[in-house]
This record gives structure tokens, C-alpha cells and sequence, in this order.
């Protein structure tokens, strides 16, 4: 884990160091997703994010299948009960 402390300037912008951007495997320009889980800030890259909502989302997917196809599924089902 890498951590450091980064201050806030007179525009509410942080800095990451050098060392947490290669941590991050980001460069200057690159987009970074910035969540609060109180009272952390969690800094991460957009790829990972989708793989964390991923690992998040597995166990309720069924064996095997697409999130997708089964809420295409739940949709036509509904569309024939009405």
C-alpha cells in the first residue's frame, strides 16, 4: 500500500506524488474516479473501479451467466404479465 499526505490548495485541487501516480499506473491528463467512503476518499483508476462493481456484482450473478441476459429476461417476463 502507498500513502502519503498531499495537501489541499486554495482551489480545492490535491496533488498526487509522483509515487502515488505510478502506484496508479496514471500520467498526467489521465482520469482518476474520486469516491467518498467517509471518512476515506478513495482515489482510484476508472479500470479498477470496474473491477471492484464487478467482484461486487458476482455473487449475484448465476453460474456461468450474463447480468444481461438475465435482466432481459426478467424484462420479457414482466412485458407478458401486463
Amino acid at each position: 500500500m502507498h500513502e502519503s499526505t498531499v495537501v489541499l490548495d486554495a482551489e480545492g485541487r490535491l496533488t498526487l506524488s509522483r509515487e502515488l501516480r505510478e502506484a496508479l499506473g496514471v500520467r498526467p491528463g489521465d482520469a482518476v474516479v474520486v469516491r467518498v467512503a467517509a471518512p476515506d476518499v478513495i482515489v482510484s483508476t476508472p479500470r479498477a473501479t470496474v473491477k471492484h462493481v464487478q467482484r461486487v456484482l458476482r455473487p449475484y450473478l448465476s453460474a456461468g451467466g450474463s447480468l444481461v441476459d438475465e435482466l432481459a429476461a426478467e424484462r420479457r417476463e414482466a412485458a407478458e404479465h401486463e
